[in-house]
């Protein structure tokens, strides 16, 4: 497929290949959403001069910025594309007590469901929650066991900790009878 190598801060190690089918979103992107960021930072590290990996855009408005629904709705899209939201998650938009908008989302994987609740609220105090349940109870116990994961203000910050969270839920131990020699892309 035709596209392009782009590299991120003139970095040759960091270097994305995007498609000619996604190039124009990039630039559209590029344009419209990176007038608001001001540095960048590693998220390894936090360094604003480390160059060791996967960089972060730090907005210089963060606390300013008013997330909304919507914004999570497009993060959710982002992340199951290109499926359509409805095919992976179930979700069920309502009103509160206080006649906050809110949104459920639930989405599962073979072992857990992942439940992310938003509250859209006026004066800024909007808020982003995900909880994790164990799909299936284990021998003799008669619940799901479940965790709660990163919450926080409905925010880019709290939907990629988030993330970070579920990844870090998901992944699993290697078997110690494996061997190290077995490492995919090695001959």
């Amino acid at each position: 497929m035709p596209g392009n190598t782009i590299e991120i801060n003139g970095n040759k190690n960091l270097t994305w290949y995007v498609g000619d089918s996604k190039m124009e979103r990039l630039l559209e992107f590029l344009n419209t959403e990176c007038e608001r960021m001001e540095q960048f930072e590693c998220c390894q590290c936090g360094n604003l001069d480390c160059n060791f990996g996967v960089v972060e855009a730090v907005e210089t408005n963060e606390k300013e910025r008013i997330y909304t629904i919507e914004d999570l709705l497009i993060w959710i899209n982002d992340l199951v594309y290109p499926a359509k939201i409805d095919e992976i998650a179930q979700i069920k938009h309502d009103k509160n007590d206080d006649g906050n908008k809110t949104c459920a989302v639930n989405f599962y994987t073979e072992e857990y469901m992942y439940s992310i609740y938003a509250v859209e609220r006026d004066d800024d105090k909007s808020y982003l929650s995900c909880g994790a349940t164990c799909r299936k109870a284990r021998a003799g116990e008669h619940w799901l066991r479940g965790n709660d994961l990163p919450d926080g203000r409905l925010s880019l910050n709290t939907w990629n900790r988030i993330m970070k969270g579920i990844v870090k839920y998901e992944v699993v131990k290697i078997s110690p009878h494996s061997y190290n020699d077995a490492i995919i892309g090695d001959n």
